[in-house]
């Protein structure tokens, strides 16, 4: 409620300011308009002559155009200032998490398995019409096993990964962890996932700043070590291939320490090479880390 009213004052300040920049920049063309045309002449400091070519340099300047900017400069001033607000409180909810919250990779969740019982999903168009449906899906996850999910484009891995990871909410069916149902919060913190639209930060948030000092040994094993760093707690860029993207996800995902990893598709824009670490090495060294993988490839 506060960040809203905050939002609110911003705005108004900001309509405020636009009204100001505005009205009196037009105020002071026209009044320098209106003293060239009558006063000047009638005191006899312009002729007619130089009057004439004053207008033709006035029709000249695109002085219109540049006050119809100003609204967007001030848009843009108060979008700037709410995208620091974001990453003020971002920064607060980091700090206040550490003393109130179990920080990532010191309190592990654990499980023996996640059973899916006859778990049905949906897309529905604007007219409630049917088109696609997954399911009924019955399926068992055993803690510290490699399953991999094969399958043709559309035919719902995607959706089922979402669904396992608890961030599709099932129209039908029951999720039980150790034969008990419990929150969609406690389901979701058990997962590390890299989905196939990747999206990072420079920053890495709800991980313990002691372990900050491992990303430059992750760096250098992700082989992306030359083209982006860890300083000052963030990444130096994000302007990255989408396989360097994919890598760093990973990272991301091996500092979050969670008790299971969802791959999805993650090999496919690797080269021949980081596939087969991927597979050969990477894998198998989260298995022996007690880790349960599940991925979705077409390898």
């Amino acid at each position: 409620l506060s960040n809203m009213t905050r939002i609110r004052d911003l705005r108004i300040q900001v309509g405020f300011a636009i009204s100001d920049g505005i009205l009196i920049p037009f105020s002071i063309w026209y009044i320098a308009i209106f003293i060239i045309i009558f006063l000047f002449p009638y005191a006899g400091l312009l002729s007619k002559q130089t009057l004439v070519q004053a207008f033709q340099v006035i029709l000249y300047i695109p002085v219109t155009f540049i006050l119809e900017q100003l609204p967007y400069v001030f848009l843009a001033g108060i979008s700037v200032k709410r995208i620091a607000m974001l990453e003020n409180r971002l920064t607060r909810l980091i700090q206040t998490s550490v003393k109130k919250q179990p920080v990532c990779g010191t309190e592990r969740q654990s499980f023996s398995t996640i059973d899916f019982q006859d778990i049905v999903f949906f897309y529905q168009d604007n007219t409630q019409n049917l088109q696609f449906q997954l399911g009924p899906v019955n399926l068992t996850i055993h803690q510290n096993e490699i399953l991999f999910i094969v399958g043709g484009n559309g035919s719902g891995k995607s959706t089922l990964l979402k669904l396992i990871t608890g961030l599709y909410f099932p129209h039908e069916g029951s999720i039980l962890i150790d034969n008990e149902k419990t929150t969609m919060e406690a389901h979701r913190a058990l997962f590390s996932a890299i989905f196939t639209d990747v999206h990072l930060f420079k920053r890495l948030y709800g991980i313990d700043r002691s372990r900050h000092t491992e990303v430059k040994k992750y760096l250098k094993m992700m082989q992306i070590d030359h083209v982006v760093s860890y300083e000052n707690n963030r990444f130096s860029t994000l302007d990255l291939s989408t396989g360097q993207k994919k890598r760093l996800a990973m990272i991301v995902a091996l500092m979050e320490d969670r008790p299971i990893y969802v791959f999805d598709e993650w090999a496919a824009e690797q080269s021949p090479q980081f596939k087969s670490y991927f597979y050969n090495t990477l894998l198998p060294d989260l298995k022996l880390q007690g880790k349960t993988i599940i991925s979705v490839n077409h390898d």
